[in-house]
């Protein structure tokens, strides 16, 4: 009879001698820096969504939260909302694995980030900028579209900070009223 500690020694063992003969039998199939394509990613985001496409924004704030956001303003121009999160930031990376999950991150704020351009975009967004800047930190810019994207990297900036504009062809009276 093993005693439960012996157990967890032969478990252990067993998975040890699986993966080396994985390893011995396995051939490399390729090798190099792993990277996500914004466009890809970004196809994947059409496939999950709220089934509330109003909370859009609700999500955008919260993920500028979660991203160490300290305070957030936001205006209304009539056909476009900004968003400016202060202190909020996330690396590049980050977005593009929660575009690429969109089911669970362990960057939930920008999961949530993602969600709200998401579904700004279904809710008749003409197109969703994010900026993001950081004091020590690489910013970049994303514009997304209907159907394109395109991303840019920026240089340090004066403050850590995310933006969002969220462009709509018609107002917000017009956008209103379709509801």
């Amino acid at each position: 009879v093993l005693a439960p500690r012996d157990q967890t020694e032969v478990l252990s063992l067993q998975v040890d001698q699986l993966l080396q003969s994985l390893r011995q039998n396995g051939t490399i199939d390729s090798e190099g820096e792993f990277t996500l394509s914004l466009s890809r990613a970004r196809a994947k985001m059409a496939e999950f969504g709220s089934t509330d496409p109003a909370r859009y924004l609700v999500s955008v704030l919260s993920g500028g939260i979660g991203g160490g956001a300290t305070s957030v303003r936001v205006s209304d121009a009539g056909s476009a909302i900004s968003v400016w999160m202060e202190g909020g930031h996330f690396r590049e990376d980050q977005l593009l694995a929660a575009l690429e999950s969109s089911v669970g991150s362990e960057y939930d704020g920008a999961l949530d980030l993602i969600l709200g351009c998401r579904g700004a975009l279904k809710n008749s967004a003409e197109s969703v900028e994010i900026v993001v800047r950081g004091t020590d930190r690489p910013g970049y810019r994303w514009l997304l579209q209907q159907d394109s994207e395109e991303s840019e990297a920026l240089p340090e900036a004066r403050l850590d900070g995310i933006a969002v504009e969220i462009r709509f062809k018609e107002s917000v009276v017009e956008r209103v009223g379709r509801f």
